[in-house]
């Protein structure tokens, strides 16, 4: 195939992906407490290697679930939530060198529109989601030894903020926004087990402030912390393509806060689905395809669905 055919079907592919999301785009803040902007199953393969460079991502997501568990048990009544997602992502990871690696920073925009039916209520939303700005330090290669046995490693140490930019109304159950700042530290690795299997994780925190306008009567709301991981490996097939599995875990670490009075419920989430990988060279920039899929498995207190990602990476 010739660079200019494949430079074409990476553009149809792209016009395909925001038709789709002109048509249903949805993202969901949920009534049920954990901010919905948080990591899950998001990033995926390759996902700890990130050389010096400016990057351009877009990441479009779409969730659907028709099943709300409260527990490990289905919740009585009718419940639809329809959820895509549009996140735009600049990053940049400086030449020079700091502490053995190379310092970067990144912003993330969401744009949101999503409904949702639960509770005898249905409500809808649209507009700028709560905007992400990090800074982060990425390692060099780093070879582990096992013996004779090589391994080359990267990692990456990140510390930032989500904003609550995003629209806010405290008598809806569905939001774009979560009328609150989350604090997110991560560490994300992969590990090059051979030249063409590599094995990727990166393990998330993260701490809420409070909602002070919660529901009809305004109530202070403080979600609980959550830990959150997502892991990944691949298999170069070809010169072009990987072929992988993907999954996440999500787990809430200490309980909601309702007007300082604790809430029993944590949330926690199993998924786990296959992905594909394409890159090429396109006018001298690295472009990367990365497709996924996740199909939740063991839920508690949240939405149990399927998730369907498409993220395009250009490397400048």
């Amino acid at each position: 195939m010739t660079k200019k055919r494949f430079a074409k079907k990476i553009f149809l592919l792209v016009l395909f992906l925001i038709s789709i999301y002109n048509a249903f785009f949805t993202e969901t803040a949920l009534a049920l407490f954990q901010p919905e902007c948080q990591n899950r199953g998001i990033t995926t393969f390759l996902d700890g290697y990130a050389p010096p460079g400016s990057y351009f991502q877009v990441y479009f997501l779409n969730f659907k679930s028709n099943e709300l568990r409260l527990g490990s048990k289905e919740a009585p009544g009718r419940f639809k939530l329809s959820v895509n997602t549009a996140l735009y992502q600049f990053a940049y990871v400086s030449e020079k060198k700091v502490l053995g690696g190379h310092w970067g920073g990144e912003i993330i925009m969401p744009l949101t529109n999503g409904h949702m039916t639960a509770f005898g209520t249905r409500d809808k939303d649209h507009g700028v989601g709560d905007i992400f700005v990090a800074g982060f330090f990425q390692s060099d290669k780093k070879t582990l030894r096992l013996g004779n046995y090589q391994i080359p490693s990267y990692f990456r140490l990140l510390a930032g903020v989500f904003s609550p930019s995003g629209d806010y109304d405290h008598d809806k159950i569905f939001n774009v926004g979560n009328n609150l700042y989350t604090f997110h530290l991560y560490c994300s690795s992969t590990f090059f087990l051979t030249p063409k299997w590599e094995l990727s994780s990166r393990l998330m925190y993260n701490f809420h402030t409070t909602n002070t306008e919660y529901g009809p009567d305004q109530d202070n709301l403080r979600p609980g912390q959550l830990f959150n991981m997502n892991f990944a490996t691949s298999y170069q097939v070809r010169e072009n393509i990987r072929l992988g599995v993907a999954g996440y875990y999500w787990r809430q670490t200490t309980d909601d806060k309702l007007n300082s009075h604790n809430l029993r419920g944590r949330e926690l989430a199993v998924g786990v689905g296959p992905g594909i990988i394409l890159d090429r060279v396109i006018a001298k920039k690295k472009v990367f395809l990365m497709c996924h899929s996740l199909f939740d498995t063991s839920v508690k207190n949240r939405p149990k669905g399927t998730t369907l990602q498409a993220r395009l990476v250009i490397v400048f």
